[in-house]
This record gives C-alpha cells, structure tokens and sequence, in this order.
C-alpha cells in the first residue's frame, strides 16, 4: 500500500466487476450441488425432509464463505499497517477481491431464496431484504462511484460481519439435531454477543476510529464521510438491529425454530413444505 498524503491527488476509484464475483457466481452452486452427492449416503443428511436438505447445504455454503470472508477481512484491517495510512483515500490489494466475493455470494444466495420459495414455499424475509441492501450497497462502491476515496479499511470492518454466520447456522444444526441444554444456550448466548459485536458494535466503531484520527467526537464522522457512506451504515444498523431483535425474540420463545422471520407460501406440493 502507498501512503495517501494531503499534499497528494489520490486516484480515482477504479469502477470494475472483481472477477471474484464470477468466481463466486459459479462456484459457490458448484458447491452447493455437490454437497448432495457428498451427503449421498450419510443417515442425519437422509432422515431430513427436503426443504431441510436444501437449507442444511445452503448454510454450510454460507459458513465457507463467511470463514473465507472473516479471514481475508482480519488480514486487511488488523493485520495491515494502517498507523501512516489515510483510512479513506488509501486502499488494500485483497479488499476488491473479498468484496466481489461477498457480492458473488449474495446474488446467488438471492437466487437461492428464490428458489427455495417456488419450491417450498416459504423464504427468509429478512435475509432478502439484508442481501438486496448490502448488495445494492456493493455495486455502488464497486460499479457506480468514481471518486477518490477509497474506504478499504472501513469495507473491511463491514465484511467483518460475516464472522457471526458460523454460530447462526450451527443454532439451526443444533436444533435440527434436537440439541438442547447447556450446549444450545452457550451457541444461542454466544451467537447474540457476536451478532451484536459485529453487526451493530462495529458501526460505532468505525465511527470512533475515524473520529480519533481527526481528534474529533464520534457522532461528528456521519457528517465528514461521503453521503453514501452514511446512508448505507445507517441502513446496516436499522437492518441488522431488526435481524437482532428477530433473532432475541425467536431463542427466546419456545416456539422460536428460525434465525430469522420467515413468510410462508402456498406450496404447489404440501408434502415439500414439511
């Protein structure tokens, strides 16, 4: 990385598809199609309806990627020397390769609910809105925005987010597997703390550490950083607050079975819905 210096003129945002996105458009499926030969004959895989099939592989797609992403995301925001660099106007060889990951991952993840809807029946409301958001938040920063600031160590911070999807699809494993006691609370406890840390924590403190490298308070960051900037971590804190609240409200009633609300169709066979 190259030092951004006030006296300098930084480059213009180079507007392209990563071709990460490609990758992950084609070979997350890939995955996904082969997870069912690799579970051909494995009884717990068996002894599940199909709608649960398809949602068992979906989620360890999900995790893969969140793993990958949580990794490259770590590398460029803490193991990275930011001390001499500018936190807007300077960038990071990984952050467009991880971010058209994380947008690869997100449309065929939408095409996925799809999917499962005209199959099934039944999507997760809150996951559709999430993607269609964040997705429309990437495109923007990738495709559209031509300007200056480059904004890589904050990208990072968002994909950081990822690192709570782990725990929320082994909470679903666990109750799939019928899993209860203190195993199942310790993942549900723990799946809240890192959903908050690193959904709704991360905002302020991405906020605070911009406010600290110009001696200013935190509240004052929304007003300094591009408009767009602001729109889409307000929009983060209101969707993944929502997504928190579904999710506290769910582990809380004895009724609760999924992370996140979920609509339920008319499915053309009753006997797939199950």
């Amino acid at each position: 990385m190259t030092a951004y210096t006030p006296d300098s003129v930084p480059a213009p945002h180079r507007r392209a598809f990563p071709k990460s996105v490609f990758l992950a458009c084609y070979g997350y499926p890939l995955l996904f199609i082969l997870l069912h030969f690799v579970f051909r004959y494995n009884k717990f895989y068996q002894s599940l309806r199909p709608l649960h099939r398809f949602q068992l592989r979906n989620k360890l797609v999900a995790t893969l990627h969140a793993a990958v992403a949580t990794f490259c995301a770590i590398r460029i925001a803490f193991l990275s020397d930011w001390s001499q660099l500018h936190l807007i106007y300077n960038d990071h060889p990984e952050t467009k390769f991880v971010s058209g990951l994380e947008l690869g991952y997100l449309f065929q993840d939408t095409i996925s609910e799809l999917y499962k809807a005209a199959r099934f029946g039944i999507y997760d409301k809150v996951t559709l809105i999430h993607h269609l958001a964040f997705s429309t938040g990437l495109v923007y920063y990738l495709v559209i925005y031509g300007g200056p600031a480059k904004g890589d160590y904050f990208i990072a911070l968002i994909l950081l987010m990822n690192a709570s999807t782990p725990l929320l699809h082994l909470r679903w494993l666990f109750e799939k597997m019928n899993v209860v006691g203190a195993r199942l609370w310790s993942v549900n406890i723990g799946l809240i703390g890192l959903f908050f840390t690193c959904r709704l924590y991360m905002v302020y403190f991405m906020y605070w550490i911009y406010a600290f490298r110009h001696q200013e308070p935190w509240y004052m960051t929304m007003f300094r950083i591009p408009w767009f900037c602001s729109v889409f971590s307000s929009a983060l804190i209101i969707l993944n607050g929502g997504w928190l609240y579904a999710l506290c409200k769910r582990i809380f009633s004895k009724s609760g079975r999924c992370e996140a609300p979920v609509i339920v169709l008319k499915p053309k066979d009753p006997s797939k819905a199950l």
